[in-house]
């Protein structure tokens, strides 16, 4: 049966089911109305989890986070500059 169990573990194929142009809307896990709660229930969580915020990622400027800033919502801000002696460590995710 579809589900979402985001945010507390990320979906994949088993949980977030993908129908066919063929699939039958009452294929046994396909069916139609689970199908669509589990993709709203995770859209509502990513929803809960990043926030609000008038200013897209799109026009965010370089070398910003993404931050909480209160109240669900979020901002996108320079970080903060590390302590003198302290270096920060890039990583790079390559997928």
């Amino acid at each position: 049966m579809p589900t979402s169990n985001y945010p507390t573990t990320l979906d994949d194929t088993s949980t977030q089911v993908t129908p066919g142009a063929a699939t039958e809307l009452d294929a046994n896990g396909f069916q139609h109305n689970q199908v669509h709660g589990a993709a709203s229930s995770a859209l509502i969580a990513l929803q809960t989890k990043v926030g609000i915020s008038a200013t897209p990622a799109a026009s965010a400027a370089a070398n910003t986070i993404l931050t909480h800033t209160g109240s669900g919502t979020t901002a996108w801000v320079a970080p903060a500059a590390p302590p003198a002696g302290i270096s920060i460590l890039e990583v790079q995710v390559f997928s």
